[in-house]
């Protein structure tokens, strides 16, 4: 079982409140979003509207045979919500209205532009001024997100604070102009070290390749289920952007790009199963389609990773309409049930919260423990909620078995859940970091000195997985392994960072052998 780490951040805090009016529409809160008093849950989709081959994002024509196309694609596909970076247009928002669709509408403010120049600043509003114009008259948008991952060494550069009173003023206006909606950034892992309470939400990009902090100390679910517990407001989180691209050339085994399609089907299945397991209330895969702008030329489909994220793909460059690559099935039966409750490698007692959120496909689901249905139950409106009891006399691994059924007692998905059931609480190794001297800027050696406490019934020697991560460009971070024994448990490390550090993470986590 991955140990869910403890992290030191040099960062500070900044605070906000997002407060809908009386009778939201749009509430969040119990981490969930809540759309006219149900519980949402969010599996949305990365949508770049009218950018298939020879067309750049920013200078598409309006093509209605070709959106409805897409739309309709994704509606087959059980997908509820499309995720945009720049903002859809008037015309084309009149389209997607009549498709039960919502949007995380994304208004493109250059994440690379001065924040501190009026100018700029000015320009910004200005465009959501112009976007709210129109946009504030569609109720199918509930969420806006004001950038998209913005670079540390650049927020740096600028000054926080000017990034700060952007994201301020800029959420402060649409408040206004489109009461009730909710607003964030797109953040990434670089960026972790934001305060996630300036925004009425948290949404973040997260890859399972980069950096360590989510490839190597954490890994995927960890990661996530870490992001998801730096609120304390119970706001929910969404990752806004996952996905694997199956470029030519690149890594390949997850990696950045060279995947092949199983490689993509098998990676994206196990980070929608890992980010619900981590707590996130939703996601949108990366991406629709392949980007054949993205390496300079939209008329080539290049050998370039970001041109390759696509779950369709297009067969030549007169082609607008695209062909599903395999990942798609295998995402529209994910689609089809997702259990938020309970999760993988949790503690429970015997009292095991059970909770569902369908398709219109699904009627029935079973739940069978050791050859034993221990549920039958239907569901309606989409959603199910309950508490499941088994019999437990001591600490004990669990595999709960959910089979899914249609109206006409057809199964279309089986899904099983793995976790540990105790009679008493159980305490997990904990890990504690100390570091000398405190991090401050300058070339200098910091020693840090990670620990394990663990009084708990996992009396065994650890792998411990740490990590120095300086949050400098898209540099993946500095990653070793240390082996403890339970007589033995701590490790003490040398490190080494010069004066362009701004921020570091030092992160950790334990396997149990």
């Amino acid at each position: 079982m991955k140990i869910h780490p403890i992290l030191m951040l040099a960062s500070f805090m900044m605070h906000a409140m997002f407060c809908p009016g009386q009778t939201p529409r749009i509430e969040l809160k119990n981490d969930f979003f809540y759309l006219d008093g149900k519980k949402f849950f969010v599996r949305g989709l990365g949508y770049e509207v009218g950018t298939y081959p020879g067309v750049l994002p920013w200078n598409h024509t309006f093509n209605q045979d070709v959106l409805e196309s897409d739309l309709q694609r994704i509606v087959d596909g059980g997908f509820n919500t499309v995720r945009t970076w720049n903002a859809f247009t008037n015309q084309e928002l009149q389209v997607i209205q009549k498709y039960n669709l919502k949007i995380i509408m994304g208004i493109w403010i250059d994440p690379a532009g001065d924040f501190a120049d009026p100018v700029f600043v000015n320009s910004a509003l200005q465009l959501i001024r112009n976007v709210l114009s129109y946009s504030k008259h569609y109720d199918n948008i509930i969420a806006y997100l004001i950038m998209n991952e913005p670079m540390p060494d650049h927020i740096f550069d600028v000054g926080y604070a000017h990034a700060y009173i952007l994201w301020k003023q800029a959420i402060m206006l649409i408040h206004e102009l489109h009461p009730g909606v909710p607003v964030s950034i797109a953040n990434t892992c670089v960026g972790d070290f934001i305060d996630p309470q300036i925004f009425d939400f948290s949404a973040y990009n997260i890859y399972p390749y980069n950096p360590a902090t989510v490839n190597y100390s954490h890994q995927y679910p960890a990661y996530v289920n870490y992001i998801f517990h730096q609120r304390e407001d119970h706001h929910p989180l969404v990752v806004t952007e996952y996905g694997l691209s199956v470029s030519p050339s690149g890594q390949g085994n997850w990696g950045y790009g060279g995947n092949t399609t199983e490689e993509q089907e098998a990676g994206i299945k196990y980070m929608f199963r890992s980010l619900t397991d981590g707590g996130a209330s939703g996601s949108c895969v990366f991406n629709y389609s392949d980007g054949w702008w993205k390496a300079g030329n939209e008329f080539v489909h290049d050998d370039a990773a970001e041109e390759w994220f696509g779950l369709v793909e297009y067969a030549s460059l007169t082609d607008k309409y695209g062909i599903p690559r395999p990942v798609w099935d295998s995402l529209k039966a994910l689609n089809r049930a997702v259990i938020v409750s309970p999760k993988n490698q949790e503690i429970y007692s015997s009292k095991i919260p059970v909770e569902l959120f369908t398709g219109d496909t699904i009627h029935r689901f079973t739940v069978t423990l050791e050859n034993v249905v221990m549920l039958d139950e239907g569901i309606s409106d989409n959603y199910f909620q309950d508490t499941l009891i088994i019999p437990l006399e001591s600490i004990k691994d669990i595999a709960l078995t959910f089979k899914f059924y249609t109206g006409q007692d057809l199964l279309i998905r089986t899904e099983t859940i793995q976790m540990l059931a105790t009679t008493s609480p159980c305490q997990l190794p904990e890990i504690t970091i100390d570091v000398t001297p405190m991090p401050s800027q300058g070339d200098h050696t910091i020693q840090a000195s990670f620990s394990i406490d663990n009084t708990g019934p996992l009396q065994t020697d650890y792998v411990l997985d740490y990590v120095f991560y300086t949050h400098t460009g898209w540099d993946y971070g500095v990653a070793a392994t240390a082996y403890l024994s339970h007589g033995n448990p701590t490790h003490k490390q040398d490190y080494s960072y010069t004066s362009d550090v701004n921020v570091i993470t030092l992160a950790a986590g334990i396997n149990a052998t």
